[in-house]
């Protein structure tokens, strides 16, 4: 991975025995800093399509600015306009 590049990967999981399939939408967020402001960027295409049953792992590499510093992903899972989860992750 080089600069201005972020690796990021996602394990999302239906804890319930006999789940129905699931499908919905991972949507990602980082925050931090670019040129020493506050600095907000959604992950492109506007989320990610999430269909399965039991766990799905969901990974990709996205672009972000050279002079950006990321300090949280957020990670929100939606099935239609409900939001099912949602993480933070520091980076560290």
């Amino acid at each position: 991975i080089g600069a201005g590049q972020l690796r990021w990967q996602v394990l999302v999981i239906q804890p319930v025995r006999n789940a129905p399939e699931f499908k919905g939408r991972l949507e990602l967020l980082v925050e931090g800093t670019r040129d020493g402001r506050p600095w907000t960027q959604p992950l492109p295409g506007g989320g990610q399509a999430l269909q399965f049953e039991h766990y799905r792992r969901v990974e990709g590499v996205s672009e972000i600015p050279a002079n950006a510093v990321v300090k949280t992903v957020t990670a929100r899972v939606l099935e239609g306009s409900a939001v099912r989860a949602v993480q933070h992750f520091p980076v560290e």
